[in-house]
């Protein structure tokens, strides 16, 4: 092995030492756990359990259980829905609802 690769193979695995972090990884955890445990216990913090609640791992569970062969095609079904140009389907109440609870977190055109 060449040097240069070896040295950078050096710094490498010196990096995946946890001695060597500038952080201490168990505070981080403790600290996340914490974050999360008083979002859990406090009912005032709607917003801050959305940011957090794991949504994406069980979106494969619910596209599953509804018999679709993949998260696009439910997705797309959703999408569809949502973008009812007549603003009469069954909904149009929802996309409204979402709009309303996202309007401060993303910019609608």
């Amino acid at each position: 092995m060449p040097e240069d690769d070896t040295a950078l193979l050096t710094k490498y695995l010196d990096s995946l030492e946890v001695n060597n972090w500038p952080f201490i990884p168990k505070k981080n955890f403790e600290s996340e756990k914490d974050y999360i445990n008083q979002i859990l216990i406090d009912d005032k913090s709607v917003d801050d359990f959305l940011k957090i609640f794991p949504g994406k791992t069980l979106l494969s569970r619910v596209v599953k259980a509804l018999g679709f062969n993949s998260s696009d095609d439910y997705l797309n079904l959703v999408i569809s829905a949502l973008n009812d140009e007549n603003k009469k389907g069954p909904l149009t109440n929802l996309k409204n609802e979402i709009t309303v609870a996202l309007a401060k977190y993303l910019k609608f055109n």
